[in-house]
């Protein structure tokens, strides 16, 4: 089997995450109050923000197909431990609910950037580099037929099996490490720690010396920040705004799954983005955040779903274009570290974000705590787009 198939079947399974939009909810039936799933997500965050860029530098170092399978693995774990919480005693599941998000929250880092990464490297061992955006496009394509499926059926099964949801989303993690496992690594991800050169302190300067000589990525890497973290946020905190719209759990479960299938029109349109200049791509990309922002902050359930929608089908969007940009312009010894400055930055912004939107939401409205925090990531991508060189070429390296 070809690498290219592998890594198919790796993204296939390992986004089978069928207790996605129900994760709220089951952790509330098993006696969490809505602070102390604030408290979860935030320490999630917390160890997502700490490990990202340590667990890039050993991505750089070591074969990421390892680094992949062991993520996938911890993962399996996670979810597995989900599955047992509600068969263990009340008076600690806090606690064990606390350390699962943890192992989850350095799972997730652990896959964050590598995957890009060892593809990268994959198809440019093989004189493709140009392709890489159209196979992004067409991974992040599959990955959300497949979320979209999952979250949208796992609200139903959740109904009927409750936490044995999560045990379905453990066997897809494992499978996912057994298909990483099947990948053959090319000489350029070989472990670096045969280059005694390369030590983690060079490792360091490098990244730093890269991030200070392109202005662009530094720029994308904001960009794509801000992003993510509002749209994790209104995945995290949507299902309880939907709620307040009258809508039931099921039905919510439904629209999380069928906003995220809508992210594949984004994940498409990606490839044709290719020869966009930086500065139209962060005008176009401005101005849907806008939009979404002021739909989704709305006072009518159909509009709230249309900014979801449109939010979701923008991260699906930039991300292969921001994905290829940075990848081409950084080093195989550093690739891995850069990706995970992003994926550390979206930890530590979430960690801010999260508190700020919980009071906001207590003080005013759902509605009126996404309008503010949208507004200034609004003008966050405004400044990015300002900044941008008109002439720039972000896939040359």
């Amino acid at each position: 089997m070809s690498n290219l198939s592998i890594f198919y079947l790796y993204t296939i399974f390992m986004n089978g995450r069928f207790g996605r939009g129900v994760l709220m909810l089951y952790s509330l039936s098993l006696g969490v109050t809505a602070l102390e799933f604030g408290f979860l997500q935030s320490l999630y965050n917390l160890t997502r923000m700490l490990a990202e860029i340590p667990a890039g530098l050993i991505a750089d170092r070591f074969d990421k197909k390892i680094i992949l399978a062991l993520g996938a693995s911890l993962n399996a774990i996670s979810s597995f431990g989900l599955w047992l919480t509600a068969y263990s005693p009340s008076n600690n599941r806090l606690m064990v609910l606390a350390l699962l998000f943890m192992l989850d929250a350095l799972a997730s880092v652990l896959a964050s950037g590598a995957d890009q990464a060892l593809l990268f490297e994959d198809v440019t061992s093989r004189q493709h580099d140009k392709s890489y955006l159209r196979l992004m496009s067409n991974l992040q394509t599959i990955a959300l037929i497949v979320l979209a499926c999952a979250t949208a059926f796992g609200g139903s099964l959740f109904q009927q099996i409750y936490a044995h949801v999560f045990a379905l989303q453990a066997l897809c993690y494992t499978l996912s490490g057994i298909a990483m496992s099947k990948f053959k690594s090319p000489i350029s991800t070989k472990p670096k720690s045969a280059k005694p050169s390369m030590t983690v302190s060079s490792q360091i300067h490098l990244t730093l010396h890269t991030l200070k000589n392109h202005q662009l990525i530094c720029l994308l890497i904001l960009a794509m920040t801000v992003i993510e973290v509002y749209v994790n946020a209104l995945v995290t905190f949507g299902q309880g705004a939907l709620a307040s719209q009258g809508l039931s759990e099921r039905v919510i479960a439904s629209i999380i799954g069928g906003v995220t299938f809508c992210g594949i029109l984004g994940a498409y349109l990606a490839r044709y983005f290719d020869q966009l200049s930086p500065r139209l791509f962060f005008g176009i990309v401005t101005a849907i955040f806008t939009t979404a922002v002021l739909l989704f902050s709305g006072h009518q359930a159909v509009l709230m779903v249309l900014g979801f929608i449109l939010a979701n089908l923008l991260i699906d969007l930039a991300f292969p274009y921001i994905s290829s940009a940075i990848n081409h312009n950084s080093d195989n010894t550093v690739r891995s570290t850069i990706l995970s400055v992003y994926s550390s930055l979206v930890g530590g912004l979430s960690l801010l974000l999260y508190p700020a939107l919980g009071f906001l939401m207590d003080t005013f409205s759902y509605q009126t705590a996404f309008l503010i925090s949208g507004g200034i990531f609004s003008l966050v991508l405004l400044y990015c787009c300002c900044k941008t060189p008109r002439l720039s070429e972000p896939h040359r390296s």
